[in-house]
């Protein structure tokens, strides 16, 4: 008998192309574009341009920000932090 190594191939199920990301229009990869850290030169259209302007003004850096109860949650311990560090030890 033949010594043979079989070996299984590679399911192509696991293999995760390297720009797997697409947007659904310009206004998303501009927000992308903001999310990843690119600066807003990287911006080739005036709709990427607005996503990314918007993701300025409203602080969403990362997916979980873009829910309203995740922007109140931040908005309250910030200012709690703020009340703690002014008020004085009793």
């Amino acid at each position: 008998m033949r010594n043979l190594i079989l070996m299984p191939e590679r399911p192509t199920v696991n293999v995760m192309p390297k720009g797997r990301y697409v947007a659904k229009d310009e206004f998303a990869q501009g927000k992308h574009l903001f999310r990843t850290g690119e600066p807003i030169d990287a911006c080739a259209s005036d709709e990427q341009l607005d996503g990314w302007l918007y993701c300025e003004a409203n602080g969403e850096k990362f997916g979980w920000m873009r829910s309203p109860a995740a922007r109140g949650e931040d908005a309250y311990w910030l200012g709690m932090m703020a009340q703690a560090s002014t008020s004085e030890v009793m």
